[in-house]
C-alpha cells in the first residue's frame, strides 16, 4: 500500500511538472505574483506577528487570568492556555496553530488536546480583515461585524468539538522564549508559507486558465477562496451585492482555504491537522446562517439576501447532520472524558 501511494504521488509530481513545461508563460507568470504577494502583503503581515506573539505566548501561557477563563469553560480548554484562543484570533493564520504546537512541544499540551485545540484555535486575525476586506464594504462597521461572526462561530465549534464531561486542569507557566529564539522560528515558519502561496499560485494560474472562467462569479470566488485565501477575498470586489459579498467573505474566511490549511501542516511540525479540518468545516456551515441572520441589519434592502423559511432550516439541519457525522466518527466525543496534561 505505501509503494501504491508512493508511485502514485510520483505519477502526480510527474504530470504537473509536464504541465509547468507546456505552459511555462502561465506558471512562470503565477509564480511571480505569488511573490508579489509574499513580499508586498504575507512577509510585513505575518512576520512581525510571528515574533511577538511568541514572546508573548512563552510569557503569558499558563497564567491564570480570571477575565478568559469563560473562554476556557465554554471551549473546554486547559486554564491557563485561553492566551492560545485569544492570540489565534488577533494574530491570524496560521500562527494559532504555530503557538499551540509550540506549547505542545514544550509540555503544556497533551497530543489529543493539543489537536483538538487547532480546529478553532486557528483563525484570521484583524489585520488581515481591515487590510484586505474593509476596502470591499462602504461601512468600516461591516468589517468588525464580520469579525465578531467569525469570532462566534470560532466558540461555537469549540463548544462543540470538545467533551462537557471534563473539568481542565491548569497547564504550568512557560519557561519563556526570548527575542533572538522568537526570530529564528518565525523565519522558518515565514519561508515556509511563502512557498505554499506561491504553490497554490501557481495552480490557482492554471485553474483561472483552463475552467474557472466558464463558472459564475460568486463560484469562481468561492473556488478561489477554498484554494487560496488572499486571492479570494481579492475577487470578492467582482461581486456587486455587498450582501452577498458579506456572505462570502464570511464563508472563505471560516474555512481558510487549502493554502492555510498546508501552512498548517508546516507549522504543527509532526502535530498533524489533529481537528483543523473538521473543525474549520464546522465553523464555516455555522458561519452561514449566523451571516444570512446578520446581513439584512447591515445592507439597504435591496443589498441584503433574503432566504425563505426551508431553506434556513435546511442549512440547520445541514449543521446538526454534520455534527452527528463527527460523532459517530469519533471526532467529537460527547460521553468521553477528555484528559489533560497526562502525557502525549
Amino acid at each position: 500500500m505505501k509503494q501504491q501511494k508512493q508511485l502514485v504521488r510520483g505519477m502526480v509530481a510527474a504530470c504537473a511538472m509536464l504541465v509547468i513545461i507546456l505552459d511555462t508563460r502561465t506558471s512562470v507568470a503565477s509564480a511571480r505574483e505569488g511573490l508579489v504577494l509574499c513580499t508586498q502583503t504575507i512577509i510585513p503581515s505575518l512576520f512581525p506577528f510571528f515574533v511577538l506573539s511568541g514572546v508573548i505566548n512563552s510569557c503569558v501561557l499558563g497564567q491564570n487570568f480570571r477575565l478568559l477563563q469563560p473562554l476556557g469553560r465554554i471551549c473546554k480548554i486547559p486554564k491557563g492556555a485561553e492566551s492560545l484562543l485569544v492570540l489565534g484570533f488577533l494574530a491570524g493564520y496560521p500562527i494559532g496553530a504555530r503557538l499551540i504546537t509550540q506549547a505542545y512541544n514544550e509540555e503544556r499540551l497533551s497530543a489529543n488536546t493539543a489537536r483538538r485545540m487547532l480546529g478553532f484555535c486557528n483563525n484570521a486575525g484583524p489585520a488581515f480583515l481591515f487590510g484586505m476586506i474593509a476596502p470591499l464594504f462602504s461601512s468600516a462597521k461591516t468589517v468588525w461585524v464580520l469579525w465578531g461572526v467569525h469570532i462566534l462561530s470560532a466558540l461555537i465549534s469549540g463548544c462543540i468539538l470538545p467533551s462537557h464531561n471534563s473539568e481542565p486542569t491548569q497547564i504550568s507557566a512557560s519557561t519563556g522564549i526570548s527575542f533572538p529564539e522568537s526570530l529564528q522560528k518565525a523565519m522558518k515558519s515565514t519561508c515556509s508559507i511563502c512557498g505554499w502561496v506561491i504553490l497554490f499560485r501557481i495552480l490557482l494560474g492554471f485553474c483561472n486558465r483552463w475552467f474557472l472562467w466558464l463558472l459564475p462569479t460568486y463560484a469562481q470566488v468561492l473556488f478561489s477562496g477554498f484554494l487560496e485565501l488572499s486571492n479570494g477575498c481579492v475577487m470578492l470586489k467582482n461581486i456587486s451585492n455587498e450582501g452577498m459579498r458579506f456572505l462570502l467573505a464570511g464563508i472563505i474566511l471560516s474555512f481558510g482555504g487549502l493554502c492555510v490549511g498546508m501552512q498548517t501542516t508546516t507549522v504543527t511540525e509532526g502535530l498533524g491537522t489533529g481537528r483543523y479540518f473538521p473543525g474549520k468545516v464546522l465553523q464555516t456551515i455555522l458561519t452561514i446562517p449566523l451571516c444570512l441572520l446578520i446581513q439584512p441589519i447591515l445592507f439597504r434592502k435591496s443589498e441584503a439576501i433574503f432566504v425563505s423559511l426551508p431553506t434556513f432550516i435546511g442549512l440547520i439541519f445541514c449543521i446538526l447532520l454534520y455534527v452527528f457525522i463527527l460523532r459517530r466518527k469519533k471526532v467529537v466525543e460527547f460521553s468521553a472524558r477528555l484528559l489533560y496534561n497526562t502525557g502525549n
